[in-house]
This record gives structure tokens, sequence and C-alpha cells, in this order.
């Protein structure tokens, strides 16, 4: 059984303040989607500095917006 964490998330980490570029815009259409109404899971990687918590919180925020899992 998964326990769920009760990890408190920044406020200022969402996708209107997510600087959105070539190299990252799949990423973002991908965890937008997930968060919104898709099915699935992904995997983040990159270099440091790369937005992946602010990506990865930006996605929950938008999920718990929905009433849905993250």
């Amino acid at each position: 059984k998964q326990l769920p964490l009760s990890i408190p998330f920044r406020d200022h980490s969402d996708f209107e303040n997510f600087y959105v570029c070539a190299k990252n815009v799949e990423a973002v259409e991908v965890a937008r989607r997930l968060a919104s109404d898709a099915d699935g899971q992904v995997l983040l990687h990159g270099e440091a500095k790369s937005g992946r918590s602010h990506l990865l919180e930006a996605a929950c925020l938008l999920a718990h917006s929905k009433q849905r899992n993250a």
C-alpha cells in the first residue's frame, strides 16, 4: 500500500511563471496534460537548476485544483 506524503507546495511554482523554451516545451505539455485530465506517469530528468521541481510542483498544484491525485 502506498502512503501519501504531506509535502507542502510553494504557491509560486505554477505553469503561469514557468519559463518554457524549445528544450522543455514537450515536458511542460505532458506534465500539464497529466495533471489536467490524463492518466499515466512521467519521469522528469535534467540538469541542476533546470526547473524540475518547479514543473513537478506546478503539475501537482494543477492536479489538486482539479480534485485529482498527484
